[in-house]
């Protein structure tokens, strides 16, 4: 909390974003916004054809809606705005606060509530640690506003997976924050940019670990495996080279430590959802 504190005491987050309107085939991103006592007016509120998540960074408001649910939030609440469903959400008389949202079209999350993952009658929730969560809404916030994707479908599953992990979390209850230094410890090692990464049971092993405990362990805190976790990584740099270099898709596939171009097609297809060469054809031509 004290990290969080601190970096909007720094005045980072003080700008809301413009509308993105970034259409996929799975909905739209339609806006992101960290915004400084945005007034939200007593009245209750109905969204359309809407889902809005909303996440409190500092402050104190509240939350009430059509069924009768009102509670209090804290910072680290997270509140999932339904279409079709009337709503109020305020600071408290007096008080300050200072939400990030992101709002999507109902069809990026309309199966959830089919399925029962996300239940008008339970809207609120409570992420800690709070630093944690932060930092994982505040990376994609930031990295959405400084690039714009080229790809943004990747974006709005990208968004998907962090809710999912959030939630999930909830569930389980609270992960430690030894736990948490822990994963991204082990999330830096992942990531290390080289072409002949570490052995995951080397890994394990240098962390006192059997492979499957490592694995575990791993997966129970991030929500996905270590190997998952590491193929991304290595997706979205080559994603990142493509977009800010000339190298070609054999030199990335060598660069990042692909046995050949086609296990890096490959393997790019399954994450991204097409091919490189499609995914190229997306980006700007003064990209580079």
């Amino acid at each position: 909390m004290y990290k969080v504190a601190h970096a909007l005491r720094q005045g980072r987050g003080r700008n809301p974003m413009e509308p993105i309107n970034a259409n996929t085939r799975l909905g739209s991103l339609l806006c992101a916004c960290i915004a400084q006592n945005p007034y939200m007016g007593p009245a209750m509120r109905q969204q359309k054809e809407y889902y809005t998540i909303v996440y409190l960074l500092d402050g104190q408001a509240s939350y009430r809606d059509a069924n009768g649910f009102s509670s209090p939030l804290r910072p680290g609440d997270l509140m999932i705005v339904f279409p079709d469903f009337a709503h109020n959400y305020n600071a408290l008389p007096g008080g300050h606060w200072k939400p990030m949202w992101f709002t999507f079209d109902r069809s990026v999350f309309a199966p959830w509530t089919q399925n029962g993952l996300l239940d008008p009658a339970t809207p609120v929730h409570h992420l800690e640690p709070m630093d944690y969560w932060y930092k994982r809404f505040r990376d994609f916030f930031d990295s959405f506003n400084s690039r714009r994707p080229a790809f943004p479908m990747l974006s709005v599953v990208q968004f998907q997976e962090i809710l999912l992990q959030a939630l999930h979390s909830e569930e389980r209850g609270a992960v430690s924050p030894h736990d948490l230094a822990w994963a991204e410890h082990v999330c830096s090692i992942l990531a290390q940019e080289t072409a002949s990464p570490q052995p995951l049971s080397q890994i394990a092993q240098t962390m006192d670990l059997s492979y499957d405990t490592f694995r575990r362990r791993f997966a129970r805190i991030v929500g996905i495996s270590p190997q998952q976790y590491r193929n991304r990584s290595l997706i979205e740099r080559a994603c990142r080279l493509m977009r800010e270099t000339n190298l070609n898709n054999k030199e990335i596939a060598y660069r990042l430590g692909f046995y050949d171009e086609f296990h890096f097609s490959h393997r790019f297809k399954r994450i991204v959802g097409r091919s490189p060469s499609d995914y190229r054809k997306t980006l700007p031509m003064n990209m580079v």
